[in-house]
């Protein structure tokens, strides 16, 4: 991909849309080191990294295992004053339960409010799957909780993610217990 942008005649510059769209290539064929080849060659010619392109980047670290270097991309973002949307916290939250540690998957969610980022759907996802991966049942009761607080109603994987929570922690009585209230309570929820 890099070499096809740089066999690009002179009048044709690249810009944030067609690294994004390479980079995001390169996400999708596993090759997560050519992520960063693309960066740096986009810096170098000086255009500006979108918040798509951040995210690529994030869920490109959280593939090959490297949650402290995602973490250091939210401070270069504010340098290029990128805006960090819940896009990019959604990879971030990926990228830490792909790490194994699925409890900044949380931690990441509650920080989003600080930072004037509103989380959506997808950043409560997250945050319940790390639960599941942790056996963190309470912290996923609690977020069910809070997404109807938002005025959102809990969609089947949130209700699986808390079950699968109680599950790691041996407590399957419960999980029937969600499982049989869901099934009794379809139009509440």
């Amino acid at each position: 991909v890099l070499n096809d942008m740089r066999s690009l005649k002179p009048t044709i510059k690249p810009n944030f849309r067609s690294y994004g769209n390479a980079i995001k290539v390169c996400l999708d064929n596993g090759a997560d080191e050519e992520v960063f080849v693309l960066m740096k060659d986009m810096l170098r010619r000086n255009v500006k990294p979108s918040s798509n392109t951040f995210a690529h980047a994030i869920k490109a670290l959280g593939n090959l295992g490297n949650i402290e270097q995602a973490l250091k991309l939210l401070p270069a973002m504010r340098s290029f004053n990128v805006t960090i949307t819940p896009t990019v916290y959604h990879s971030l939250q990926q990228a830490a339960v792909n790490c194994g540690k699925s409890d900044m998957a949380v931690e990441i969610l509650g920080e989003m409010g600080f930072n004037s980022a509103l989380p959506n759907n997808y950043n409560y996802m997250a945050a319940l799957r790390g639960c599941a991966r942790a056996g963190m049942y309470e912290e996923a009761e609690n977020l069910i909780e809070e997404i109807k607080t938002q005025g959102m109603k809990p969609n089947n994987s949130a209700l699986t993610y808390t079950m699968e929570a109680y599950n790691k922690r041996g407590n399957i009585s419960k999980s029937l217990s969600i499982l049989t209230e869901f099934l009794g309570n379809k139009k509440e929820l």
